[in-house]
């Protein structure tokens, strides 16, 4: 497990420090990493794999935070490439499908949501080589540091976290790897929190990813990746959270 084992492919060793607490009577997980820049996640449950490989896995206890839920409104979007070469409808009363026959399409959804904010959606891909989601994304051009992303790469066998460029076209330039091998017509459940200056991803429930977001960016867009093929994004829910109390005010070169 990249967390247990504290490194990610490209970054080098991250996590900083853990400790097993009781809270309730049940055991969580507390941990942040500390590299590159220091990034706080949630409590997680302890889950036992099948074959015994202890898992960090969500928390329903996040719930709490909740402040409302904020209609997503899938209907409005605007791909970001110069070049559009993706095809996008809305699907269903809370869903989007997205196609391209060659290359990488991002959409942005044209409503404004909260800055803090839980996402979670179903992802299914029919034959696309990735897939991704971005927040707090811009549309500043080229090599320009802009929010975050995950990214299910079918390819290589692997998800992504990293940084959306948009330019004549519109890719995720790669952060941190962790193998573990999405696969083709298999749904997945995202749930994707954005608090503050920190991103946090769970793929079916286990933790994936815990970043800061690199320009400490607080606003922006919600938007939606498809690589040559085509994906689903259903049961799209978005709820506002709350803010943190003591949120992280320093400069960059503070951190």
């Amino acid at each position: 497990d990249n967390l247990l084992i504290g490194s990610g492919d490209l970054s080098g060793c991250q996590s900083y420090v853990g400790r097993i607490t009781i809270f309730g009577g049940e055991p969580l997980l507390y941990h942040h990493q500390g590299w590159p820049k220091p990034s706080l996640g949630f409590p997680k449950r302890l889950v036992r794999q099948p074959d015994g490989l202890l898992k960090a896995g969500y928390w329903s206890e996040v719930e709490k935070l909740h402040v409302r839920k904020v209609d997503a409104d899938p209907g409005g979007f605007k791909e970001m490439s110069a070049t559009p070469i993706g095809r996008w409808r809305k699907r269903g009363r809370d869903g989007l499908e997205g196609s391209s026959a060659y290359g990488s399409s991002v959409i942005h959804l044209k409503r404004e949501l909260p800055a803090d904010m839980y996402l979670r959606c179903q992802v299914t891909a029919e034959s696309a080589v990735r897939w991704g989601i971005t927040v707090r994304d811009t549309e500043r051009r080229r090599e320009e540091i802009t929010g975050a992303a995950v990214v299910g790469d079918l390819k290589h066998g692997q998800w992504i976290f990293g940084r959306p460029v948009h330019d004549w076209a519109s890719y995720v330039r790669p952060v941190e790897r962790v193998h573990q091998a999405p696969r083709r017509n298999q749904g997945y459940r995202v749930d994707l929190f954005v608090r503050d200056i920190y991103l946090e991803v769970y793929i079916d429930g286990l933790w994936l990813f815990t970043r800061v977001i690199a320009d400490y960016r607080r606003e922006g867009k919600l938007g939606f990746m498809v690589d040559t093929g085509s994906v689903s994004f259903e049961n799209i829910q978005i709820w506002e959270l709350e803010p943190f109390e003591h949120p992280f005010t320093g400069a960059p070169e503070d951190v």
